[in-house]
């Protein structure tokens, strides 16, 4: 202890403390940060097995379909199936029934939100009033998925589809919020690559 005390002089104990007590606060904020981190990991984790799990299950309704679809009339009579027509039509009220289930909804929205820097949040949180209809239009805009797509998937003809965006376009223009809102709003819409 002596030798301590000469080395570091006569707040050699106080420095020596010190040093003890900011290594213990930065080990806690260390523990802190990697337990946040393990939380974050896990619900991305989670939420991309939804994911996956939800778009199985499309992909598996949607090739059960074009399967239907590929056959011929006479294939389609011998079953003493659905003609072409009614097959067609059913594929149309499955994609519609779609837009509609709110777990495809929260699905699409926490897509949106890992893809495209919160942008699902944000539509919500600065434009509460929005119609949960048009909010679709636009997320699956935000995924990319052309006016062609959506209109199928909503029912709506691509003019449309085309107006909502601009609309929203025009809105997001006028609305009073944080800059860095806008811009992520504003540029998300365009096409990666």
């Amino acid at each position: 202890m002596d030798d301590l005390r000469t080395r570091t002089g006569k707040n050699g104990w106080k420095n020596f403390l010190g040093r003890i007590f900011r290594a213990g606060r930065k080990r806690r904020e260390r523990e802190e940060t990697l337990l946040r981190l393990s939380v974050a990991n896990r619900d991305l984790t989670e939420a991309v097995r939804a994911l996956y799990l939800e778009r199985l299950h499309l992909l598996d309704d949607l090739a059960t379909l074009y399967f239907d679809l590929r056959e011929d009339d006479a294939t389609l009579l011998r079953k003493k199936d659905r003609t072409r027509e009614e097959v067609l039509m059913d594929f149309r009220r499955r994609i519609r029934s779609l837009c509609g289930k709110e777990s495809m909804l929260q699905g699409l929205a926490r897509t949106v939100d890992m893809m495209k820097n919160g942008v699902a949040t944000l539509l919500k949180k600065d434009f509460p009033k929005m119609q949960p209809e048009e909010r679709t239009l636009l997320l699956l805009l935000y995924l990319e998925a052309g006016p062609d797509v959506v209109a199928c998937f909503s029912g709506k003809s691509s003019g449309t589809v085309r107006s909502v965006k601009s609309r929203f376009l025009k809105k997001l223009a006028q609305a009073d919020l944080p800059e860095a809102d806008k811009e992520i709003l504003r540029t998300s819409f365009q096409k990666r690559g």
